[in-house]
């Protein structure tokens, strides 16, 4: 079954998560990072609370119902990830202190910073980051954020965590 696939302690994760609550998430972070891994990832990532119209031509989504995830860069909330949405995806990422360098071989990303502050490592480049600071990053670019930061990512196309390297992987 799925909750096989991913292991007897994601089936009670994504039962608490089906009805998430700001406070919730709160309580279960340390949950959803004990539960980190691949399979978890490749899982939970796509379509969650995505509700689309009578006639099919928009998305709508709310981030309250929506469950934070582990990412390289801390906790997101993932946004118009289903399978049949080609075109882009739209995440809440709280960065995290350990945040990880990774690039995209397909992905171009749009990070937005909503509060906080920081620093975007870009290849060797460090760019300070505030509210309001905009960055578009390639496919290549070696990337991270630092610092306490609330960001808007934009993966062009859908997001794919199948596209996401490590420096030490890199072709």
């Amino acid at each position: 079954s799925f909750f096989q696939f991913l292991g007897k302690d994601s089936h009670s994760i994504l039962t608490q998560s089906s009805s998430f609550s700001k406070y919730q998430a709160k309580e279960n972070r340390s949950k959803m990072r004990d539960a980190y891994g691949l399979k978890l990832r490749l899982k939970v990532n796509y379509a969650w609370n995505m509700k689309p119209n009578a006639k099919g031509n928009y998305l709508l989504a709310d981030f309250d119902e929506i469950p934070p995830v582990p990412c390289p860069c801390g906790l997101a909330q993932r946004a118009f990830t289903q399978t049949d949405n080609p075109t882009a995806s739209f995440h809440r990422v709280e960065i995290s202190e350990n945040s990880r360098p990774h690039y995209h071989k397909r992905t171009t990303e749009i990070y937005h910073v909503l509060e906080g502050s920081g620093t975007l490592e870009l290849d060797d480049d460090r760019i300070p980051l505030k509210p309001g600071v905009t960055a578009l990053i390639k496919p290549g670019c070696v990337h991270r954020a630092l610092g306490k930061l609330t960001i808007i990512n934009v993966p062009i196309p859908t997001f794919d965590p199948g596209d996401e390297w490590y420096p030490e992987t890199k072709e």
